[in-house]
């Protein structure tokens, strides 16, 4: 398995509203692992960074560990106030449409059908590029967006293990659904996950499960996958991926699937196979929406993107027509 440098399914990003939406150019400098960095390169030592984080009442400083924080499993602030929402109003209208809010969006480029037909060494070099082409049509237009990380990797029974970028967007709700599903169609996806904890939006909580060595160092690309290919053996409908510090392999249960407690977690990787550990297990939530290829079209039209839709359409079509004749 090649080695990542330091380093889709039922429900899946970040968000808060108004004048709550997260200080992106308080990540511009510190985004770990490197943007950058090749597989082949291993983890360096985190470096403890002092960042700012501007919310609707203060300004707080933390060091590099509230990264973790905000964006692995563990991301409870209290500091993010909750609004009542309004029952009456349709699922892709949650909340105020015109609210802006920073969700934090996953996105994979293997296409659906191709699952297991690549290393991750072998795609790396068309993802990035294609995870830049992302921010490059957010930023052109108007989208406030910062690239988190753009190789970290997930884990799926159904779709193997696979690169995806991790990308912190601020708009509102229905258009979080319409890039999505843009982007889902464009790289012809089954489905995407947006993580929404830091806003208002009500969406329903799952189980999520945080493996860190028990040193606190960085878990080598390696031995992240082959914890996650353990653990999955036995509970083959969790998702494993790196998170974007690269400490924490998360296990996440987007359909609550499972009545887990973290004690069946570390009693499988005690089981003494790995031969790595010994690991630290947290158990924690996080509130998550997937959106799924039925929905693209609908999500797309409300969000007013169906231009960017039929160019992608009239590509796609020209290409798979021509190559296939």
């Amino acid at each position: 398995m090649a080695n990542i440098a330091d380093d889709e399914t039922c429900q899946m990003a970040s968000g808060v509203p108004n004048n709550d939406t997260m200080d992106l150019d308080g990540f511009i400098d510190y985004c770990p692992p490197n943007a950058d960095r090749e597989i082949e390169v291993e983890y360096a030592p985190m470096v403890s960074r002092t960042i700012s984080v501007a919310y609707h009442t203060n300004e707080i400083t933390a060091d590099s560990c509230l990264i973790e924080r905000f964006f692995s499993c563990c991301s409870d602030s209290d500091d993010f106030q909750e609004q009542p929402v309004a029952e009456s109003e349709p699922e892709f209208l949650v909340g105020d449409e015109n609210n802006l809010k920073t969700y934090r969006l996953h996105l994979a480029t293997v296409p659906g059908d191709m699952a297991n037909r690549f290393t991750l060494e072998e795609s790396q070099q068309t993802h990035k590029k294609l995870i830049d082409f992302v921010v490059d049509f957010l930023k052109s237009i108007k989208i406030s967006c910062q690239l988190l990380d753009n190789i970290s990797f997930s884990h799926t029974d159904k779709w193997g293990i696979e690169l995806y970028g991790c990308l912190l967007v601020t708009c509102t709700r229905k258009m979080i659904h319409g890039l999505a599903a843009l982007f889902g169609t464009a790289l012809r996806q089954d489905a995407l996950g947006v993580f929404t904890d830091f806003t208002s939006d009500n969406d329903l909580p799952h189980n999520v499960f945080l493996i860190m060595r028990s040193d606190y160092l960085c878990m080598p690309t390696n031995e992240a996958v082959d914890v996650g290919k353990f653990v999955l053996s036995d509970f083959p409908d969790l998702t494993a991926q790196r998170d974007i510090t690269g400490k924490h392999l998360e296990l996440h249960d987007y359909c609550n699937e499972y009545s887990i407690v973290k004690e069946t977690i570390v009693n499988i990787l005690n089981k003494g196979s790995l031969n790595i550990g010994p690991y630290q297990v947290q158990k924690s939530e996080q509130k998550s929406f997937l959106i799924e290829q039925s929905d693209y079209s609908q999500a797309i039209e409300h969000a007013d993107l169906k231009p960017f839709e039929l160019i992608i359409q009239m590509c796609q079509l020209h290409t798979n027509s021509y190559r296939n004749n």
